[in-house]
């Protein structure tokens, strides 16, 4: 992951002798490639291979690593999807930033980040708003539940959604 990295700033100043064939056309094959991003300031490179190096480097990146997985960022990605569609232009309010913040807690602590909002404000999280957010909390411990067992049985996961 760390050489991707870094080869990634390369690729932008055509450079590829250290990009992947996973991810790099010019690898898989040079006659076809098109650059569609072609960078020219060397000023620019060299803060782009120091802000690199600064996640390549040391033990930076082992804690970045287990972001790599797919299934996690896809998850991520479609919770944000949730609640900041793409068909809403919110880009430029402060209301992204709010709704990432709220995508963001709900993927650490699960939906109880509510309640715990409304009491660091002081403010009664409400029965209705705990029992939902248990509910909901308990829902997707089941479906986990439920993948894990099917992935021991070895069966495919097929949410029902009816």
């Amino acid at each position: 992951m760390g050489n991707d990295l870094k080869a990634s700033v390369l690729h932008l100043y055509k450079e590829h002798y250290l990009c992947n064939k996973k991810w790099c056309s010019y690898k898989r094959n040079p006659d076809k490639y098109r650059t569609t991003v072609s960078l020219t300031s060397l000023s620019l490179r060299q803060k782009l291979a120091e802000i690199v190096g600064e996640y390549t480097s040391g033990d930076n990146i082992e804690k970045i690593a287990p972001c790599a997985s797919t299934k996690e960022v896809e998850c991520f990605h479609s919770m944000l999807a949730n609640k900041a569609p793409k068909a809403k232009h919110l880009c430029s309010s402060t209301s992204l930033e709010c709704r990432v913040d709220c995508t963001v807690a709900q993927k650490n602590i699960s939906y109880g980040y509510i309640s715990q909002v409304y009491e660091e404000c002081g403010i009664s999280p409400g029965k209705i708003n705990e029992k939902l957010s248990e509910k909901l909390a308990v829902k997707r411990k089941l479906k986990m539940i439920t993948r894990i067992q099917q992935k021991i049985n070895g069966e495919n996961y097929v949410e029902n959604r009816l």
